[in-house]
């Protein structure tokens, strides 16, 4: 039976290999947003992570494999940050208003992000292992909708609206300033998921 201080040594030593684990993750992520796929090989990812190549290849067998990861745990984090907000109990309105203000905001904790996904998305290269992102971005215009259609539902939203035509406006409202700020380095006003929300709510009719 392992004491006290095995189990602590234990403790530690699996501490560490979680952080090495992230910190792989990180490095490899803004290696492949700033040089590619192609030009990042492993022993650049495993300099920039200040471990070996045979500890990288402990966590991760391939660079496939491993860009695999740092596109998925990426959008994963995304899903939940969006989706925690949607599903809040608040008015239609203040859910959309909070889930783009929390989007937003890691956006701009998370340029490198932005561009990796941009880039793997818009300008795939050639040798890059194939990822589906399409399927999270169905995702969150599936729990717009839902969300919509749960305000028409409680009076909050009008009944005719043209639901595809208002989550274009929406997401193309909000993808339009991440591609200003990730691509040209544009500000993101604080306000701004308010303003586009507001916008949609109230109309342009005086």
């Amino acid at each position: 039976m392992a004491g006290p201080a095995m189990s602590s040594a234990h403790q530690r030593g699996g501490a560490r290999e979680v952080d090495l684990r992230d910190r792989i993750r990180q490095c490899a992520l803004e290696l492949f947003a700033e040089c590619g796929y192609a030009a990042t090989s492993m022993r650049d990812i495993a300099e920039a992570s200040a471990c070996t190549k045979p500890a990288l290849y402990y966590h991760f067998d391939s660079k496939q494999g491993l860009f695999v990861e740092v596109l998925r745990t990426l959008l994963d984090r995304l899903d939940d940050l969006v989706g925690e907000h949607l599903s809040r109990p608040l008015p239609v309105r203040d859910r959309m208003v909070r889930a783009g203000a929390a989007y937003l905001e890691f956006v701009r904790a998370n340029r490198s992000a932005l561009r990796l996904l941009m880039r793997a998305e818009l300008h795939p290269e050639r040798a890059q292992q194939p990822f589906d992102i399409d399927s999270y971005r169905q995702h969150h215009v599936d729990q717009i909708t839902a969300l919509i259609q749960h305000g028409i539902e409680q009076g909050e939203v009008r009944e005719d609206v043209d639901l595809a035509t208002a989550i274009d406006a929406l997401v193309g409202g909000l993808e339009m300033r991440v591609m200003l700020f990730v691509g040209h380095g544009e500000p993101i006003p604080d306000d701004y998921p308010e303003r586009i929300v507001e916008l949609m709510f109230r109309g342009l009719s005086p």
